[in-house]
């Protein structure tokens, strides 16, 4: 049985436990009283068994550190000398291990907002196919004795490849003989920050066939909502929300260039109150429009003709993303000589592609 059923377990005794304790001792009968013994037995059995898997986690998470410590060190002494003793290695590179990997890819997700909200798979080998739905088909009524008809669903496939992403960081000899620096994370805040806007730059303007993402730029004609009048007001923006099935505006965000949510952000209802909302979430202002998150990218300035898209990211994209990243050490050449620097490089791969176009509203601008 394992820790979360236990914790069930002792709950569901504890509760009918208290139910029969409400009576005094003179109030219970015999079987009663011998019922509440049996389960304070039972809680302090669990209880034993819960102490013990808190004891094991501890052991596992001692040790867990321990490797990521070693694992640290090893990165290090690679960047700062080129040893890979305690690394992977292939082709002159060191596959980073697990660990820092997965701190590379959550701080990827923290600081690029669309990107950090696909769902991403991770497939052992090769490229990795997701059915999505191109037809439901039919039911119906029927009187008593007909036949049903036939109906069959259709499905096709969206695959995701593998896309190369990288960065290259160059860091001077100086800063990397420097012990007091921590030369680990230094690298990876610099590559998080380059190659988060390029991973949420195509995730708007990526087309496949560039060998980048399949960016809400591909978004079919179906998913767009034109103007009502000549030209976007806010009765716009509710009518594209409205255009999205209610069960898929949960999650659903806006996302809009500076210029735009600066005009927006002045639009007041009649009563004076202002349509766009203010937040603090996690220390972090926050602005929501009809109760959705509003995000500002920069990109949205080269895409022609939208104003916005509404978009739940969860629904409308499938991702995948391989842990084993690679890290490359080049100082041997005459420019990195010449100059007395170290150039690191870093590949990632992954794909997003769209796999739910009923997730995405394209609200037009006017002609």
């Amino acid at each position: 049985m394992n820790k979360k059923h236990l914790k069930e377990q002792r709950a569901k005794l504890e509760k009918t436990k208290n139910v029969l304790m409400q009576k005094s001792m003179e109030q219970r009968s015999y079987k009663e009283q011998k019922a509440i013994d049996e389960m304070n037995d039972q809680i302090r059995s669990i209880d034993i068994q819960l102490k013990s898997f808190k004891a094991e986690t501890r052991k596992v998470e001692v040790n867990n550190m321990d490797k990521n410590i070693e694992q640290r060190k090893a990165l290090e002494g690679f960047i700062r000398t080129k040893e890979c003793r305690n690394l992977n290695t292939s082709n002159g590179g060191a596959v980073i291990p697990t660990s820092i990997s997965e701190q590379i890819v959550e701080k990827l997700d923290e600081t690029a907002p669309l990107f950090g909200r696909v769902n991403k798979l991770t497939p052992v080998n090769g490229n990795l196919e997701i059915l999505k739905e191109k037809e439901v088909g039919q039911a119906g009524f029927f009187g008593e004795g007909a036949d049903l008809d036939i109906s069959d669903f259709e499905f096709e496939k969206v695959k995701l490849e593998q896309r190369r992403a990288g960065t290259v960081v160059q860091l001077t000899q100086k800063l990397v003989n420097d012990s007091g620096i921590d030369i680990v994370d230094y690298a990876n805040n610099i590559l998080v920050r380059r190659l988060a806007k390029t991973l949420d730059r195509a995730m708007i303007l990526g087309k496949t066939e560039k060998e980048e993402f399949e960016g809400l730029v591909n978004a079919p004609e179906e998913c767009e909502v034109n103007p009502l009048g000549l030209e976007v007001t806010i009765d716009d923006y509710m009518n594209t929300l409205n255009a999205m099935h209610p069960t898929l505006q949960d999650k659903a965000i806006w996302v809009m260039s500076r210029t735009e949510f600066n005009r927006i952000s002045l639009k007041k209802d009649n009563l004076g109150n202002f349509y766009l909302t203010r937040d603090i979430i996690d220390g972090k202002p926050q602005y929501r429009l009809f109760g959705c998150e509003v995000c500002v990218s920069d990109d949205m300035a080269e895409v022609e003709d939208v104003q916005a898209y509404l978009v739940n990211v969860e629904e409308a994209f499938g991702g995948i993303i391989k842990k084993d990243m690679e890290l490359k050490h080049i100082n041997a050449d005459t420019k990195n000589a010449l100059r007395g620097s170290v150039t690191m490089i870093l590949d990632v791969y992954a794909d997003v592609k769209i796999k739910n176009e009923q997730a995405i509203k394209v609200l037009k601008t006017t002609a």
